[in-house]
């Protein structure tokens, strides 16, 4: 299980590495308020429906709804790519830090990432439950995590979709 576990979390990682991270919508102009949470946004879009039924299985529908919360959510085509995991070929216990691993606690936009540096996620990795972390960076008109470049952003009632 613990090897499997790290090549699910190695495999989650590439996925994250090789895909483009999109949000709902553009950018939300200053001064508009959000009326949905994270989880509501990504039910309202047809892109989402591979991540979201990963969601439901994990339970943790209610963490995206109710917790300020970043989720950086792969569109459904970043699991078409060569080597891309497919989330219904793993336990509950592997999908559950899939999602995991692409969630971070708070609301962070990308003028809040460290440049280069690591923001912390919450999937557990090893024995010891050590949370993993994710590589920030920016160049000139581009912001990544690991090497996925962040297309949109989009505010939502309890956080941020990426």
């Amino acid at each position: 299980m613990k090897k499997n576990s790290l090549l699910i979390l190695a495999f989650s990682l590439m996925l994250t590495e090789m895909m483009a991270l999109n949000g709902c919508k553009d950018d939300e102009p200053a001064g508009v308020q959000a009326d949905q949470n994270v989880y509501e946004l990504m039910s309202a879009s047809t892109n989402y429906t591979t991540i979201l039924s990963a969601i439901d299985r994990a339970g943790l529908k209610d963490l995206l709804s109710n917790t300020d919360v970043t989720f950086f959510a792969p569109v459904n085509d970043a699991f078409l790519v060569t080597g891309a995991i497919d989330p219904k070929a793993l336990t509950d216990a592997e999908v559950t830090q899939f999602i995991k691993n692409h969630l971070v606690l708070g609301k962070f936009t990308t003028g809040d990432f460290p440049q280069p540096g690591y923001i912390t996620s919450e999937a557990q990795m090893g024995p010891s439950g050590e949370k993993l972390s994710l590589l920030t960076s920016k160049t000139t008109g581009s912001t990544r995590v690991n090497s996925a470049q962040i297309n949109s952003s989009t505010d939502a009632t309890n956080g941020i979709l990426h």
